[in-house]
């Protein structure tokens, strides 16, 4: 069983971190003190922090966690946004499956994007193969980014979707470098097949089925984790009802060419619903989570590392997304939360966003939320 709603770590975080005017800096005094009104917040609750361990959302109900939805950009130029990641307090990136690109976008504002870098010849892709990358994180002043691992629609091997590639994001003249960090590497999968301490979860008969097939092995997420670790969330296969995440221990070695390392994984009871999404702070994570048979909506829960059972986070608004990545900013941290939409089904005029050609005519939409 998760913690009581008394021991719930991620209340008893806001409640002893607090909201100030700081953190909402970035949008104005207006919308700041919009912010505040549309969440009820009142100047004592900022103070706290002594006293915080004793004060519980059993008995103070108006502090239980909860986001609501705060504004809704249209990012133009491609149909989704597989993973994203802050660059800082102005800028986030997106990996996008299809083109196999990086995506540059100014925080909080719609429109194309203000720089895109093509990293297939980094991936050594050929004319009409997909890396189908699927998630992104951030360690230190390295980005990760990781490709699906999974199979095709008819079950056949394909050895694009295997990248695993490091990558730095240096400032130059308004805009970013992009510098490789080693080589992409491809035999994540394979190291991982072979770790004994994974052999009961049945991953190698997983790793058979299509991409698309519930039961089949598909990466999704990809956070932070403690000593400069990574976690990697599968959204299949679900074992035993619940979702896979996998901790990998040596990322940056891994980059250049050292076998992957495991320190262990964890089975997260998530009600049934698979992983698309999750984004950390210290050893926290925030997972998005929805049911790989599309019968009910997605889901934000809160997971300290080590339980099996994350908390559940209400988020008014989810409902209007698809949701596939969720992120957090360097300055705002919890109290601000983005999600990417999957919007490749999506009518844009008279078509769906992934049958439009022209980039200017497609887009995704990149939603903020609000503690």
């Amino acid at each position: 069983m998760g913690p009581s709603i008394s021991e719930d770590p991620f209340t008893m975080k806001f409640i002893s971190s607090g909201l100030s005017h700081d953190c909402l800096r970035p949008w104005g005094k207006i919308l700041g003190l919009a912010w505040l009104l549309c969440m009820g917040c009142r100047p004592q609750e900022a103070e706290v922090s002594a006293g915080a361990q004793k004060i519980t959302s059993a008995s103070h109900p108006e502090i239980r966690p909860h986001y609501a939805l705060l504004q809704i950009d249209d990012c133009q130029g491609v149909c989704d946004g597989s993973g994203g990641v802050a660059i800082d307090e102005k800028h986030f990136v997106i990996v996008n499956d299809e083109t196999s690109e990086l995506l540059i976008y100014e925080r909080s504002r719609s429109g194309l994007p203000k720089q895109r870098l093509n990293i297939r010849k980094h991936l050594d892709l050929k004319k009409k193969e997909e890396a189908d990358l699927e998630a992104m994180a951030r360690v230190g002043s390295t980005f990760y980014v990781i490709g699906s691992h999974s199979r095709d629609n008819e079950g056949k091997k394909q050895k694009e979707r295997r990248a695993f590639m490091g990558f730095s994001l240096e400032p130059e003249a308004g805009l970013f470098r992009l510098q490789v960090e080693g080589k992409p590497y491809d035999d994540l999968m394979s190291d991982l097949l072979k770790d004994p301490s994974m052999a009961h979860l049945s991953l190698e008969s997983a790793y058979r089925q299509a991409g698309d097939d519930p039961k089949g092995l598909n990466i999704e997420a990809l956070c932070a984790g403690a000593n400069n670790s990574l976690w990697i969330g599968f959204r299949g296969p679900l074992i035993d009802g619940k979702a896979l995440m996998v901790q990998l221990s040596n990322p940056q070695k891994v980059c250049f060419g050292t076998q992957a390392r495991f320190g262990g994984y964890a089975l997260l009871d998530l009600g049934g619903q698979s992983i698309r999404g999750a984004d950390s702070l210290g050893e926290d994570i925030l997972i998005i989570a929805d049911d790989p048979w599309k019968q009910k909506g997605a889901n934000l829960f809160f997971w300290d590392g080590k339980t099996s059972t994350p908390e559940p986070i209400p988020m008014d608004g989810l409902a209007l997304l698809d949701p596939e990545a969720v992120f957090i900013f360097p300055d705002t941290q919890w109290q601000i939360l983005q999600v990417l939409s999957d919007d490749g089904g999506r009518r844009r005029g008279e078509k769906d966003c992934g049958n439009l050609d022209t980039p200017s005519a497609m887009g995704f939409r990149s939603a903020s939320f609000a503690y």
